[in-house]
């Protein structure tokens, strides 16, 4: 199934990226200014949360098609969850998206989803989230995670993936290093 996905996304994510450049192009100018400082926002907050996570800008990639098919879907999950009144149209201010307590939000509004990121929270320390955040294959007991940041548009995405999600991220490294 995700090799499926993934061949969709590849045949089609150049076409998705034009009718997404064509809507922004298509804003006043007020909001595209505003949309294209969110996006800057937000590149700088994905580095400053990767420090927080414990790696640095190396960590940080521009995903391929194969790692952008995930991350998007990761993105629509957030979104579909708790969400604040400002991920919605053109978002004109950077958002944070956790997808682990699948959370999207500004940072106006954090403070509203606190239940949720502390509920999140107590699953991951107990042990009962097993679930890849990209892939979302369950885990067995003991498998290793690893924490990602990942800058999409306007908004920083922050999730723990599997060892094969891990390892198709860090051929986006590789990719983006040579």
């Amino acid at each position: 199934m995700l090799n499926g996905l993934l061949a969709r996304f590849e045949a089609h994510g150049p076409a998705i990226a034009d009718a997404a450049d064509d809507l922004v192009a298509g804003l006043p100018v007020s909001l595209r200014d505003q949309h294209a400082a969110a996006i800057r926002d937000a590149h700088q907050r994905t580095l400053d949360l990767g420090r927080l996570r414990g790696f640095g800008p190396e960590r940080t990639v521009q995903p391929g098609p194969r790692l952008a098919a995930l991350v998007l879907a990761a993105a629509i999950r957030c979104l579909a969850g708790h969400h604040c009144p400002h991920t919605t149209g053109t978002p004109t201010r950077p958002l944070t998206l956790w997808h682990a307590a699948r959370v999207a939000t500004c940072d106006g509004c954090f403070a509203r989803f606190r239940g949720p990121m502390l509920a999140s929270d107590r699953r991951i320390a107990g042990g009962s989230d097993r679930q890849c955040d990209l892939c979302l294959d369950h885990q067995p007991p003991g498998a290793s995670f690893w924490p990602h940041v990942v800058h999409v548009g306007p908004s920083t995405l922050a999730l723990d993936v599997c060892a094969d999600c891990h390892e198709i991220a860090g051929e986006a490294r590789q990719a983006v290093a040579s």
